[in-house]
């Protein structure tokens, strides 16, 4: 029988340091907000995540720790067995987070005044971290209409002639391209084509953060498959 999930019971995170709660007056000069303004869900972790925390607790030894190949394995069984994308061990490298894997994107891959897209509305440290590190931000706005968002395909298509050297998306593509109400799943196939061709015909280097698919709904019979999977040109030039 399917193990049930509690996502009822409110759990109070107040004096846990818990930025999201905590932090409100800090950061917005008023103690009793409805924290909305960061991704931190409330709901307690799952009894299998907890248990094996547990036991790593009850070991009693917190020396240093490495990434071996258990590590690398759940993510490749993962990408495959949940997106259809075989990856390579010899591709993947660690992170702190996506924001630091941004900023190494940008030390690695350009120069200071090198263009980076981004498609607001988007995450806001992408705007900080690629202003930060002396590279000019080039916006290629989503469109919001009918309830939905879309990309601007046309505007991309010239902003990628601008030389830009990164093209950071904040969301996947597939699932922004041919989700919701009046799309169609083909529709998809406009988006990816005309994004390779973007970025083929500059050389630009895609960054997405492909983090959220596993959270979209889709229908059984599809699954998401990232646009790097799609394409040879995509597979030797992406950071997701």
């Amino acid at each position: 029988m399917p193990r049930k999930y509690d996502f009822d019971t409110v759990i109070d995170r107040s004096n846990t340091s818990c930025e999201k709660w905590d932090g409100v007056e800090e950061r917005f000069g008023v103690p009793d907000l409805h924290a909305m303004w960061v991704a931190d869900m409330d709901f307690k972790a799952p009894p299998e995540v907890i248990e094996i925390l547990r036991q790593r607790v009850d070991h009693g030894i917190f020396g240093y720790t490495g990434r071996f190949d258990p590590y690398y394995g759940s993510i490749i069984d993962w990408m495959k067995r949940r997106h259809g994308w075989e990856v390579r061990k010899e591709w993947l490298c660690h992170s702190p987070g996506v924001v630091p894997a941004l900023s190494m994107a940008l030390l690695a891959f350009s120069q200071p005044g090198d263009k980076v897209i981004i498609q607001p509305p988007v995450y806001y440290p992408f705007f900080d971290v690629i202003g930060g590190r002396g590279r000019t931000i080039l916006e290629n706005p989503l469109i919001f209409e009918n309830g939905r968002f879309s990309m601007d395909l046309d505007d991309l298509e010239k902003r990628s002639t601008l030389l830009s050297r990164l093209y950071s998306s904040a969301a996947p593509i597939i699932p922004l391209a041919g989700s919701g109400p009046g799309m169609n799943w083909k529709d998809s196939a406009e988006y990816v084509s005309r994004m390779i061709s973007s970025s083929y015909l500059t050389r630009s280097i895609l960054t997405s953060s492909s983090k959220d698919p596993d959270m979209y709904p889709l229908p059984a019979s599809l699954t998401n498959l990232p646009a790097e999977a799609l394409h040879v040109f995509l597979q030797a030039r992406p950071l997701t």
